[in-house]
């Protein structure tokens, strides 16, 4: 990593110890619920959702069981839940997948640990996928929108 960046990161880690989401999971499949379900929604209303819901999905395959329909309507009060539903589905079917699973072995819940791999599951972009890496490997990632990034990236 570049000498630049470690210092920035060394001074945020000083200023901002244990960093973390306002989201709320215990497995790191419910993280890549939650952060999937946030976008264009705040952290509060997401957080409300998944307190009933997480009762019920820890794992993908918890996911698989309920089923899109019922899925669909636990989450119905988040924006844009019939698409967030379908690629959070879809993603759990990638998960479950036998031959995912031999590939990637030591992977925690299933999850993929590189941002390139993450990005290929549906409805995960750069944003989501550095936040997963960051609170599921501990990954040195600084998630922002667009809008911030390209902010950065002219300063």
């Amino acid at each position: 990593m570049n000498k630049k960046l470690l210092i920035i990161f060394d001074y945020l880690k000083e200023l901002f110890p244990n960093p973390e989401t306002e989201l709320h999971y215990s497995t790191p499949f419910q993280l890549v619920v939650a952060v999937m379900l946030s976008a264009q929604a705040t952290d509060l209303q997401v957080n409300k959702v998944t307190e009933k819901l997480f009762k019920k999905i820890q794992h993908s395959e918890d996911l698989l069981t309920m089923g899109l329909s019922k899925f669909e309507k636990a989450i119905s009060s988040i924006n844009y839940y019939k698409t967030k539903a379908k690629h959070i589905y879809a993603t759990a079917k990638i998960i479950q997948n036998t031959e995912f699973r031999m590939q990637n072995k030591n992977y925690k819940d299933g999850i993929p640990d590189t941002i390139e791999e993450l990005v290929k599951l549906p409805g995960i972009g750069i944003k989501t996928a550095k936040l997963i890496a960051h609170c599921v490997y501990g990954q040195l990632h600084i998630a922002v929108d667009t809008h911030i990034h390209r902010v950065a990236n002219r300063l």
